[in-house]
């Protein structure tokens, strides 16, 4: 038997895409990860995985998750093959996610405290 597990942190591309397969909610977004490795520039590479949620999972990610939002997530990692707008076959980075960390909830703006008055009404 064979182990594959990936945990990346990364940013989400686009909304969350909610679908229906069968009577299963789906959730599906891409996540860019950089990467330790710098390009020629002195830029990180990054890496871009197709992630994909199922059933209440998948609910919650649509409900939560928004462009731009830093993640954690963990999965399954698969390789699938598809044919680009040219007809050139590609690969695409595959992550059937078992765990996810959500962003942390925004906070609500808080009112500066009110200034005190020293002085006693006489």
């Amino acid at each position: 038997m064979s182990f594959n597990k990936l945990t990346t942190v990364g940013r989400l591309t686009a909304d969350p895409a909610l679908s229906q397969v069968g009577d299963a909610p789906c959730v599906s977004f891409t996540l860019a990860s950089d990467t330790r490795v710098r390009d020629a520039n002195g830029g990180y590479l990054t890496n871009f995985y197709r992630c994909t949620a199922w059933r209440r999972q998948a609910e919650i990610c649509a409900q939560y998750l928004h462009k731009g939002d830093k993640v954690t997530v963990a999965g399954d990692l698969s390789l699938r093959p598809y044919l680009d707008k040219n007809g050139v076959e590609r690969m695409a980075v595959q992550l059937n996610i078992s765990d996810i960390e959500l962003p942390p909830k925004p906070q609500p703006a808080q009112a500066a405290p009110a200034e005190e008055d020293d002085e006693l009404p006489i």
